[in-house]
């Protein structure tokens, strides 16, 4: 059967009006991006900025921007620096996002990626110190496995600081430690291994 000449045209209308909306949207949220980063660079507004930011990367345009990502560990980040929010860890978020940026696009603003990264590596290694010494064992082992998650990105060969090598074998051995005193042998000894081969700690 032939398709009318009316049904025809309301498709190509439904079919333009749906591009329309699409376009819509991405400009929508490109804008949530923009507004998210003049929040935090001009007005210094961080839960404004963080606003805009999580509502670009709930939607399918902006989610998968490295751009949007690297925003959003500029906001967390300036909250990490803020003794307001300092106590609820912003710099878990801004990691997170840091290395969602490199799984989307490792060489996108690499070097600063990199220096922001290093930065969240030493706060969650102090932390895990802190709470190695608090006897929060199973804590200090997760603090610490970020911080070697961290060195371990893209098989190890991120990062070109070899302080960084001594910086995640000293978090290994933490972790071999607060494994054996919170009765996780097994842990233990697999982290003690890792060591044996590791020429930095």
């Amino acid at each position: 059967t032939t398709e009318s000449p009316k049904k025809s045209v309301m498709k190509k209308i439904l079919l333009i009006a749906a591009i329309g909306f699409s376009a819509i949207s991405a400009t929508a949220q490109d804008k949530n991006v923009a507004s998210a980063k003049e929040s935090l660079t001009l007005d210094g507004d961080t839960l404004k900025a963080k606003e805009y930011i999580e509502k670009a990367i709930q939607d399918p345009s902006t989610k998968n921007e490295a751009k949007t990502w690297w925003v959003r560990a500029g906001i967390y980040l300036a909250m990490q620096s803020s003794g307001k929010y300092k106590s609820s860890a912003p710099y878990k978020e801004a990691t997170a996002s840091l290395i969602k940026v490199i799984e989307i696009k490792p060489d996108y603003q690499k070097n600063e990626v990199n220096a922001n990264l290093l930065s969240c590596a030493y706060i969650y290694f102090n932390d895990g110190i802190e709470n190695y010494n608090a006897r929060k064992f199973d804590d200090a082992i997760d603090l610490m496995k970020h911080v070697v998650e961290i060195h371990d990105l893209q098989g190890g060969k991120r990062f070109s600081d070899k302080s960084f090598d001594t910086i995640a074998a000293k978090a290994k051995y933490v972790m071999a430690n607060a494994a054996y005193y919170g009765n996780r042998y097994d842990e233990a000894i697999t982290y003690i291994n890792e060591l044996k081969t590791s020429t930095y700690i």
